[in-house]
């Protein structure tokens, strides 16, 4: 600082205005570094069998997830830590192949009213993502050792033999 500054500023403010009230202090706002500190509680909740496959197959309706669990035979009041890993993955292959076997979109709405246009909802499923469903519910049927539902692929038709000669 220069000079006039400091000419300027008083050493200590207090001494000048005695009259300054003090600044109370809060204990609680003390470092509790010292003292043993208590980890927060964690809320006692309980995530169900339900709620996270809704949350893995989101594409899946209320019904389609109910649909699901049912065929596992799984309640969907079950909470999650009781599930075993491979009721986990069965689940979750269940769900894929709910998933694979929707149709690729859903329904939009499309307003136009003279040059303005806007469209809301909707969704699309792509090829891309119904192999990769596909490759996925292949990989957790094979793990547990479960039947693959999936039509394997179909007849195919080879015309052999079959030449069309040309008149002369």
């Amino acid at each position: 600082m220069s000079e006039e500054i400091r000419d300027i500023l008083p050493e200590d403010p207090l001494k000048e205005n005695p009259e300054l009230p003090e600044v109370p202090t809060d204990p609680s706002d003390e470092d509790e570094s010292d003292e043993n500190p208590e980890e927060p509680e964690s809320p006692d909740v309980s995530y169900t069998a339900k709620e996270w496959l809704s949350a893995k197959m989101q594409v899946l309706d209320e019904d389609g997830v109910i649909a699901v669990l049912a065929e596992r035979g799984i309640s969907s009041t079950t909470s999650f830590e009781e599930l075993s890993e491979k009721d986990k993955d069965l689940l979750m292959a269940g769900g894929l192949l709910a998933q694979i076997l929707l149709c690729g979109g859903g329904s939009t709405v499309k307003d136009v009213d003279g040059s303005w246009s806007h469209s809301e909802g909707g969704w699309q499923i792509t090829k891309a993502d119904k192999q990769a469903w596909i490759d996925l519910y292949t990989l957790l049927c094979r793990k547990w050792g479960e039947t693959n539902l999936l039509p394997q692929r179909g007849i195919r038709v080879h015309a052999r033999g079959m030449r069309v000669w040309r008149r002369r």
